[in-house]
């Protein structure tokens, strides 16, 4: 076996025990139960803020569901953030959205009751970051430091256990929690490789992104607590709760020019010593349904931390955080390149153990996500169909290439914007 050959096996397998151990750390933490915590929240609101655009389709279930959460916790209050950026994109000049929330008419009532609030952003919004940047700045003149803002989706579904946790931290003055997703509410109505993309996400949840909050927050004990001080961390666009004093602290919601929101404001908030808190009761996502929707979806994550690329890093700190998300950017967009040129390197014997170590990384981490996976029963869905899962698992490895795809897509897209100076207009996934 040849140096290389030694090095490229020596590097998968630490590779994949490293995955591994991830996932049972975060499996481990899903399955305790979370301390008891008071039940009120002082004097505090929570304010939920809901971007939305080209969601009427999403209005009437959006309000359905907080209309039920809002009614059961009187410290919830409902923020509605429209955009005019949906009229001018609209072929009939038609705001779709807007005529879905006056239709309903429950808005309009709630906001007349103090329970809710609907924002309209003025102008045409380039990226999703600056709407939110600007909604947030609206509600910061209305509620005091010890308030939170919650940032959720049109489709995000908090259920009970989610909202009593996410309060229970409010209570205990938490600056930033994180509700993370799977992806598998639309499992059932999705075709085979659409569903492999649903589990490989879900997966990443568990191996990559939950353990990034348990990692940052110093709960992973086999971890050294210098290298946990400053474990990179991102946040995520649906499932936010932050205190208004840290974004005080931090100078606000941020909206870069370069990346994505989410990731820029993790690393502002690892670069003030802070850290992002995960929370135990998972949300339960729908995965995009055709190969076009995935592809676009993951070359714009991969916008996230290649948006690093745009930071200032001034200090020791901010510079190894900035280091680590440019290397996860780096090996997802390089993921396609690197796995073609493993293969081309080995020989027979060199390429068996190599796909014996993908297998393996790949099938006990989905094992380990699906055994840790609470019960939905909540969210209307009781179990995976054993036929559909099968089929979907089949298709794993594939899926595991189509990522690879969509952040070499998304690699490329930068560097077009980069050449050009022409920034691109942040799609919606699943247009």
């Amino acid at each position: 076996m040849t140096r290389a050959a030694k090095i490229i096996l020596s590097m998968r397998l630490l590779e994949a025990g490293f995955a591994i151990a991830k996932a049972h750390t975060s499996c481990s933490f899903l399955r305790t139960r979370p301390p008891s915590s008071p039940a009120r929240t002082s004097r505090r609101t929570v304010y939920v803020l809901v971007p939305l655009l080209r969601e009427q389709a999403r209005v009437t279930g959006l309000l359905d569901r907080w209309e039920k959460l809002v009614a059961a916790h009187s410290e919830l209050s409902l923020v509605v953030l429209t955009t005019a950026r949906e009229q001018a994109e609209s072929e009939d000049g038609e705001h779709g959205t807007l005529q879905a929330l006056r239709v309903d008419g429950r808005l309009e009532a709630w906001t007349l009751a103090g329970r809710a609030l609907h924002l309209h952003y003025p102008d045409f919004n380039r990226t999703y970051g600056e709407q939110v940047s600007w909604g947030v700045q609206q509600i910061r003149a209305r509620c005091t430091p010890q308030d939170y803002v919650l940032l959720v989706n049109a489709d995000s579904r908090i259920d009970a256990d989610g909202m009593r946790e996410l309060l229970a931290c409010v209570a205990e003055g938490t600056e930033c929690i994180q509700q993370s997703a799977v992806f598998l509410a639309n499992f059932t109505q999705l075709e085979p490789l659409p569903a492999a993309e649903a589990l490989l996400q879900s997966t990443w949840t568990i191996e990559t992104e939950l353990f990034r909050y348990l990692a940052g927050s110093g709960a992973v004990r086999w971890l050294p607590r210098r290298l946990a001080s400053v474990w990179y961390q991102h946040t995520v666009g649906h499932g936010l709760l932050i205190s208004v004093g840290l974004l005080d602290r931090i100078g606000g919601f941020p909206s870069p020019t370069v990346g994505l929101e989410d990731s820029a404001l993790g690393y502002v908030i690892r670069s003030q010593h802070r850290s992002v808190q995960p929370l135990r009761r998972l949300e339960l996502a729908d995965a995009p349904s055709s190969l076009r929707s995935l592809l676009r979806q993951r070359a714009t994550w991969v916008h996230g931390p290649l948006g690093a690329l745009g930071y200032r890093p001034e200090s020791s700190r901010e510079r190894l955080l900035v280091a680590q998300a440019l290397y996860d950017g780096g090996k997802w967009a390089l993921t396609l390149p690197a796995i073609c040129v493993e293969i081309l390197l080995l020989d027979r014997r060199g390429r068996l153990l190599w796909a014996l170590l993908f297998f393996a990384r790949r099938y006990i981490t989905l094992t380990l996500m699906l055994r840790s996976l609470p019960r939905f029963s909540g969210y209307g869905l009781e179990e995976l169909p054993a036929r559909k899962l099968a089929a979907a698992v089949s298709l794993y490895p594939v899926a595991v290439l189509s990522y690879g795809a969509g952040g070499l897509r998304g690699a490329l897209e930068m560097l077009s914007e980069w050449v050009t100076g022409n920034p691109r207009i942040q799609p919606r996934t699943d247009d």
